[in-house]
């Protein structure tokens, strides 16, 4: 009997308490009329995850209207050429998403309020939105329940904004109360770093430490996001007069952060506990920790400067200080100097196999050093090691390559011939096994033995892998066709050649037999390209299969409504928070998803991100020539920005238009605002010390290198460069665009040892691989170019 009455009196209370929370939560939620009863009931499946709502399968039985837009989706297939974008039919919503994207947060909130209606549930999130991240955060707060009603896709971004608009309004009771809610979301990882930013303005010290050092266990990204925390720890440890806790916590950020200003504030803090600068602090593995950071950024000098002594250092923490000294030496061209310290590296890194990878590349580094050194036989003894020791590493091809090519130089043909064909049987799909049948092919050409060099190259071309690049596949098919022709087998050469266009599409070896073809029996190669540029060739898009998990994730629906508004730079923000690495699918399910973000980042004429997926990893263009449905997929691979000022420069110099696109697509892929490891900046990477040199002769006034990251600037200083380089290398392209990479002295040096006069074949000879292949590269997308955007023609290199 008490048990029937006390049931209804606790879920009464219960009821009570939530609704209590509810408005705690939502101040203005119980207002009369404001809400029907429907919506309330509402509330609290809304206010779960989103993935707890995710179907398990994508079919018709379920109804997507809260996750994807419907037009996207038909059975298990996802349709990105159906993605629509709010801002496309409304001005008033461009022009604020352009404000945002551009971080003018007061001119994106006066546009809508000025231009638009805020009933408008599409203006009302950008109004909001904006609002917000010019620092208003009472707007999102006010709106979050009605938006998250509007866009579910985005319910869980809607509560982390709110959670951080009470905190910068020191309301951290809310603040905490949204952050529960995100802890299974894909948020999670940034929770805890938000409630340390509340505990810190709290001045709750214990619980901040206590909420610290769970971090530091169990925290399994990079730990360069730690830095703040580390540096917040050391401050209260240090209030507590814990020294030494301390000064760990402020090495850790120096460590972590090397040329940052937490690192500066850590470096002062070190010094006011030990009176010592930090390297004179640090032990072997905080030294190591930076030195490691350093050398990933390739600032190879600081490297040096960070390991001045391995004293107290372990065995295995002397491999590590050994391994990045000499890797460090080497890249700064000290490579004898650097011997010493890679071979160490290589002695205390052995018998353990968490260093075999440090191992087995300090053995390689040193070889490479002791050959740029002259010390060929000792040179060949340690790449002998390499392939021996680790026969299925990624090296050890590489290695047999370069003993071979050792005991080639040492005048022993008969072991250099025995390791290339122990490179083919080892590794019959590598690319260094068809790097080795190449060589020995082309000198066989060179001494003009035409009849040997084809079947040589039919032995690689049979032993070629599937997944053998688009120049892989067109170098050895067009050398072959080559000495088809020479040995007088014109049949032959024109059946081969015809192979090189259809197996290389578009690539520098497609165009050298085009124009081959056009030598032998004038016209051919011209009729040959243009059937191929009209025939039309089917592919996958413009839909992509639903298979693979990554769609079911909450933070793709929230990319795609984000993308619809066109913040998609947010909307990748939240595939990263997701833990997503977006270059790093490659499974077939995988492959799909990036298929669906590049191309909704095409239509969001984000050209970087289609360029590096579409372009550098799927490379589902090169399966056929730009015609038909595949000419979209050669235009994500091949994007092309600033076209008005590209032709501008172009033509006032006298460079064809699409070789300065190649060259700054290989270069920057249009993204002014990248910088090389080396300091080049802008479209084309221009060094500042260059860019200084030409800015004089230009009568450019240089008032630092940010000017290089002007599209204007770039382009005029490149096409000056290249014209003189044209003057310099009598109009032939193929030298032009070497010298542009190597520099100009080298490409003179090369050019005067050099007796071929085949320009194709000079370009095989190229001393340098990254400047061989730099060339290919550019011309290549030169063509490509000319054929999407251009007079569909072959081009005249030289």
């Amino acid at each position: 009997m008490k048990l029937r009455f006390l049931l209804p009196v606790l879920l009464i209370s219960t009821l009570i308490s939530a609704l209590l929370v509810l408005s705690v939560v939502f101040p203005g939620f119980f207002k009369p009329g404001e809400h029907n009863n429907i919506e309330i009931m509402s509330f609290h499946a809304d206010f779960l995850p989103v993935s707890h709502a995710i179907p398990d399968s994508f079919s018709e039985k379920h109804n997507h209207i809260n996750t994807l837009p419907a037009a996207l989706i038909a059975k298990d297939r996802f349709y990105p050429s159906a993605y629509t974008s709010y801002i496309d039919t409304d001005k008033v919503l461009k022009v604020s998403a352009d404000h945002l994207n551009l971080k003018k947060y007061s001119e994106a909130a006066d546009n809508i309020s000025k231009n638009g209606n805020l009933k408008n549930a599409f203006h009302l999130f950008i109004y909001s939105l904006s609002a917000f991240l010019g620092g208003n955060g009472d707007k999102i707060i006010s709106e979050n329940f009605d938006l998250r009603l509007k866009f579910p896709a985005l319910k869980e971004y809607l509560v982390w904004l709110s959670a951080q608009a009470h905190m910068v309004r020191n309301d951290f009771t809310k603040a905490m109360t949204f952050l529960s809610i995100l802890e299974k979301t894909f948020f999670n990882k940034d929770v805890p770093f938000m409630k340390l930013k509340i505990l810190k303005a709290e001045n709750k010290k214990d619980d901040y430490i206590k909420t610290a050092v769970d971090l530091f266990k169990n925290y399994k990204g990079n730990k360069r996001d730690l830095s703040q925390i580390y540096f917040q720890t050391g401050v209260f440890y240090l209030k507590d007069g814990k020294k030494n806790q301390a000064l760990k916590m402020f090495l850790l950020v120096w460590a972590h952060n090397p040329g940052t200003e937490s690192s500066v504030e850590a470096s002062k803090k070190i010094k006011s506990i030990t009176g010592k600068a930090p390297l004179a602090s640090a032990d072997c593995s905080v030294k190591i920790k930076r030195a490691e950071i350093l050398n990933s950024r390739r600032l190879f000098k600081k490297v040096l400067l960070t390991l001045t002594s391995s004293a107290g250092c372990s065995r295995y923490e002397k491999c590590q200080f050994n391994w990045y000294k000499g890797r460090a030496l080497f890249y700064t061209k000290k490579k004898n100097e650097s011997v010493s310290y890679l071979r160490n590296a290589s002695t205390q890194c052995a018998g353990k196999s968490f260093y075999s990878e440090l191992h087995v590349k300090s053995m390689y580094l040193a070889a490479k050093a002791l050959q740029a050194g002259g010390k060929q036989a000792l040179a060949a003894t340690f790449f002998r090691r390499v392939y021996n020791e680790y026969p299925r590493h990624s090296y050890a091809d590489d290695a047999l390559l370069r003993e071979a090519q050792i005991r080639r130089k040492q005048g022993n043909t008969a072991l250099a011939t025995k390791l290339e064909k122990t490179l083919q049987k080892r590794f019959p799909a590598g690319d260094r096994s068809t790097d080795a049948v190449f060589n020995s092919a082309l000198k066989l050409i060179i001494g003009k033995d035409y009849s040997k060099a084809v079947k040589l190259l039919e032995s690689a071309r049979n032993s070629m892998s599937l997944k053998a690049s688009l120049l892989e596949k067109g170098r050895i098919m067009y050398w072959t066709a080559y000495a088809s022709e020479k040995a007088g087998d014109a049949k032959n050469a024109d059946a081969l050649y015809r192979q090189t266009v259809v197996l290389s599409p578009v690539s520098w070896y497609a165009h050298a037999a085009l124009k081959s073809l056009n030598r032998l029996k004038k016209g051919d190669g011209d009729l040959l390209l243009a059937k191929l540029l009209k025939t039309s060739t089917p592919t996958q898009y413009p839909w992509v299969s639903l298979k693979s998990e990554l769609f079911k994730r909450p933070s793709f629906f929230a990319f795609v409504e984000l993308s619809r508004f066109g913040l998609i730079d947010q909307g990748m923000e939240l595939l990263k928070k997701d833990g997503l690495n977006l270059y790093g699918h490659k499974t077939d399910s995988g492959k799909d998803f990036l298929r669906a973000i590049a191309w909704i980042s095409w239509r969001n004429r984000r050209f970087s991100i289609p360029f590096r997926i579409t372009g550098k990893i799927l490379r589902d263009h090169s399966k056929s020539w730009p015609s038909g449905n595949s000419v979209t997929l050669w235009k994500m691979a091949h994007p092309l920005l600033h076209l008005d000022i590209i032709k501008k420069w172009s033509s006032s110099r006298n460079i064809d238009w699409v070789v300065l696109s190649g060259l700054i697509r290989e270069e920057s892929a249009f993204n002014r605002y990248v910088r090389s490891s080396a300091g080049a900046r802008g479209l084309t990477q221009i060094m500042p010390a260059t860019g200084k040199y030409i800015a004089k002769k230009l009568k450019i006034k240089y008032t630092s290198s940010d000017i290089l990251e002007d599209p204007e600037t770039s382009c005029n200083m490149t096409t000056w460069y290249l014209e003189y380089l044209k003057k310099l290398f009598k109009n032939n392209m193929y030298h032009v665009i070497a010298a542009y990479n190597a520099g100009e002295g080298k490409m003179k040096k090369f050019l005067k040892k050099q007796t071929v006069t085949d320009q194709e074949m000079l370009v095989e000879l190229i001393d340098y691989e990254e400047t061989r292949n730099y060339v290919k590269h550019v011309l290549s997308s030169a063509f490509a170019y000319n054929l999407l955007y251009g007079n569909g023609k072959l081009l005249n290199f030289y």
